[in-house]
């Protein structure tokens, strides 16, 4: 009978040591991992108007001079789309003065229509005043209103 007991406490012994060397062995992988939070930026359309190529210097101001009557002057101009979306450009004249003014003036938009800008890119434009011969003389003012849709 000792020798049954002797055997299974051998036994018992084996599985015990067996189930805690087992239990002992484990493994881990480690991942690194990494990413940039960056804040949501809401759609926004804005346009920079430039007198230069390198769009450097901004256009506040198109100071025609003097033209005569049936005479044409032209300005060049390049639109930047400084938001975060795709937009096209159009053009438009407003706020003649004196408003009659607008009768003898014929003011002319030469660009790539419909083209979509998209963030940063450059949009060249010449906008072209033609004053007819029968003009009054006097001085003259209206906006020029570059308009970004998308």
């Amino acid at each position: 009978m000792k020798r049954k007991i002797c055997f299974g406490a051998l036994g018992i012994a084996v599985v015990l040591l067996a189930g805690l060397a087992f239990g002992a062995l484990q493994t881990q992988v480690r991942l690194n991992s990494s990413g940039v939070i960056v804040a949501y930026l809401e759609p926004k359309i804005r346009l920079g108007v430039y007198s230069d190529q390198g769009c450097t210097a901004g256009l506040q101001h198109v100071d025609w001079g003097t033209p005569g009557n049936g005479s044409f002057t032209s300005v060049h101009m390049w639109i930047r789309n400084e938001g975060n979306v795709n937009c096209t450009v159009d053009f438009y004249c407003d706020n003649f003065t004196p408003a009659n003014f607008s009768s003898y003036l014929t003011i002319g938009f030469v660009f790539k229509i419909g083209m979509v800008l998209m963030p940063l890119q450059i949009l060249p434009a010449t906008v072209t005043l033609y004053v007819l011969p029968d003009a009054l003389m006097g001085s003259f003012s209206f906006d020029i209103v570059v308009l970004g849709e998308g």
